[in-house]
């Protein structure tokens, strides 16, 4: 599956929240590692470049709900969290730090960057 589809979804949702250039860059970058391992295939175009947003704005603190990015997506809640767990499991970032762009793709991490974490936001 190409991340054509992906990619015009995630320029549609951050458009739509008015996200920074840098949020959006990083979840193109998500997805893009998320592609490399397959992860794209039989899930919904709309859910993972939403969950690809709610992942990088998480990431930057930018401060979107997942609320926020279902609403910009018309998905809901529920499914942006599980495409996020989802991808979170499987592309972390380098040294999980939030001012390293790089991504590394880790199928096998079961850690989580702890940088950038909105408190407030839950996480099922």
């Amino acid at each position: 599956m190409s991340v054509v589809n992906q990619t015009d979804y995630v320029f549609k949702i951050t458009g739509t929240l008015k996200a920074s250039a840098a949020t959006r860059n990083l979840a193109l970058d998500i997805l893009k590692k998320a592609e490399k391992l397959d992860m794209l295939a039989g899930r919904d175009p709309v859910g993972m470049a939403a969950a690809s947003v709610y992942y990088s704005s998480w990431i930057r603190s930018e401060g979107f709900t997942q609320k926020q990015i279902a609403d910009a997506s018309k998905i809901t809640a529920v499914t942006v969290r599980n495409r996020f767990h989802e991808i979170r499991k499987n592309v972390t970032l380098q040294n999980g730090k939030a001012e390293d762009p790089d991504i590394v793709a880790n199928p096998h991490s079961k850690s989580k960057p702890n940088s950038g974490r909105n408190p407030h936001d839950k996480i099922l």
